[in-house]
């Protein structure tokens, strides 16, 4: 009797079990794609299910695509010093190996639109120079010779939320071949402090600044809106062979050539700032493009503060030592 009543057990529960499974199949069978990636969708889009990197974490310094920021949850998409939302776009130019230019542009916590565009190579071809760039059909503003171009806009003194900004940007290689640039872009929050968004609301004196001494030195402050205990600067320069400073600077492991070398240092920074020489051996090899990049970002703490002063620092290749 033992052995019958094992075997309708299973029984039963054999068909419970195919009638579960059968149940898993249909629903899966009758789930359509779209709604499948709309709910993957909704899942990556559910702050709860934020992680570093995804919405807003004070913690994690977050680059993030605009994707879909709802401007009137200031909560959840907020731009911070240490978050922002980018958006981008890619143009070619109508020349064979010249590649053409990416575009990155986002807003950030000093009430600034930042448009960075970056020019490439195709087909073994060189980084093409730009020259200049206008905003709106203005006039064309040069700039020195260089693959990238980084310059930010001031936002309306009396912007807000959910305003749209729209910019037509032209970048010029040279007299005759440039490419333009529609953008738009719904403007967000700043983070406030008392939800640990990382506002700077508090934060009224954070500076950061370079002054040219002369040949290849240069000082580079900054100051903190509070005095920082073991902060670690870095200083990103692509283009140098080697550097002499006023503190003891590390670089960065890795290649030599291609890979840009971060200099770093770490140490406790004054409420008042902190002023640091370095003196750079540029490297014109690196590149076909006729200049080398001496400084393109700084950091602190892994944040960059180039949009508090975001000219980069180039040379020609002309003045490099020996020429």
């Amino acid at each position: 009797m033992k052995i019958l009543n094992n075997f309708w057990l299973r029984g039963i529960g054999m068909m419970l079990l195919g009638g579960i499974v059968f149940s898993a199949c249909t629903e899966v069978s009758l789930l359509d794609p779209n709604q499948a990636a709309q709910e993957d969708a909704t899942i990556m889009m559910d702050p709860s299910t934020f992680r570093s990197g995804y919405g807003i974490d004070p913690n994690s310094n977050a680059r993030m695509a605009y994707g879909s920021a709802d401007c009137t949850d200031e909560e959840t998409y907020c731009v911070s010093s240490s978050n922002y939302y980018y958006k981008t776009d890619d143009k070619s130019w109508n020349a064979p190996g010249l590649g053409g230019v990416y575009l990155e542009y986002y807003q950030n916590v000093a009430g600034e639109m930042v448009y960075s565009f970056d020019s490439y190579k195709n087909n073994n071809g060189k980084d093409p120079n730009l020259v200049g760039y206008s905003i709106d059909g203005g006039d064309i503003i040069p700039v020195s010779k260089s693959s990238t171009i980084t310059f930010t806009i001031p936002l309306d003194a009396e912007w807000a939320p959910c305003d749209e900004v729209n910019r037509t940007i032209t970048v010029h290689r040279n007299s005759q071949q440039s490419l333009t640039f529609t953008t738009s872009y719904i403007l967000l929050a700043v983070c406030d402090d008392d939800d640990g968004g990382g506002g700077d609301d508090d934060c009224e004196v954070e500076e950061f600044f370079y002054d040219h001494v002369g040949g290849y030195t240069y000082d580079f402050t900054y100051i903190p809106c509070e005095a920082l205990t073991g902060a670690t600067l870095k200083w990103t320069s692509p283009h140098i062979t080697g550097w002499s400073s006023d503190v003891t600077l590390t670089r960065n492991p890795g290649k030599k050539r291609g890979t840009p070398t971060v200099l770093s240092w770490t140490g406790d920074v004054p409420a008042e700032g902190i002023t640091v020489q370095i003196t750079f051996d540029p490297d014109c090899t690196q590149t076909n493009a006729g200049f080398a990049l001496l400084w393109t970002d700084f950091k602190v703490n892994e944040v960059s503060k180039k949009y508090l002063h975001s000219d980069n620092i180039n040379i020609r290749a002309t003045n490099c030592p020996g020429k």
